[in-house]
């Protein structure tokens, strides 16, 4: 199924008023250890916890909790974490009003969204978002990670490489870039 980019959570420009749209967070050190993401995880559920029931969304995106095995470079452990961080949040815990009782006593009431987009590839896709128009602002965006991309013009031919394979999957004509999604019933 297609989804017009106006509708999508990829990039903050395109993200309407009521998408929830969650970035990991930038850890320091590529090489954690299982005992510092479990830690991460821990910190980075209740902080999306806290955002959603404060946000209200009607759709979150995130990344996928499950490590994709035909690209596991796309499967950073802080990727890992963010995504299983975010369903957590989603189901149950925003829901339930006996989860994190502290958040209801702020005021923070439990909330149920419609639908949770899962990022990270064509695997198990059910919607695909036309980029086109948006593919500079993606890699602009992926640069800021200094750090771990050195070379500017390497990501942005990867990154095109991807988006046009994933394009060219959901039948688009040659040119044209997509991300893949897949849509889960939330609510």
């Amino acid at each position: 199924m297609w989804l017009p980019v106006e509708t999508c959570a990829i990039t903050v420009a395109h993200a309407p008023a009521n998408t929830f749209e969650l970035h990991h967070d930038d850890l320091t050190n590529d090489c954690i250890r299982q005992r510092e993401i479990r830690h991460q995880r821990q910190t980075t559920h209740e902080s999306r916890l806290e955002e959603f029931r404060e946000f209200r969304p009607q759709r979150v995106y995130g990344p996928s909790p499950e490590r994709n095995w035909d690209r596991v470079y796309a499967s950073h452990p802080d990727h890992l974490a963010v995504g299983e961080a975010t369903i957590s949040a989603v189901y149950p815990d925003a829901r339930n009003r006996w989860a994190h009782p502290e958040l209801e006593r702020e005021g923070l009431e439990p909330w149920t969204d419609g639908q949770t987009w899962i990022g990270g590839g064509a695997a198990g896709a059910t919607h695909y978002i036309d980029i086109t128009t948006s593919i500079d602002r993606k890699i602009e965006a992926l640069l800021c990670h200094k750090s771990q991309l050195p070379d500017p013009v390497a990501m942005g031919e990867m990154v095109r490489g991807w988006t046009t394979m994933i394009a060219a999957s959901a039948g688009l004509p040659e040119g044209r870039f997509a991300e893949a999604v897949r849509v889960v019933i939330t609510g």
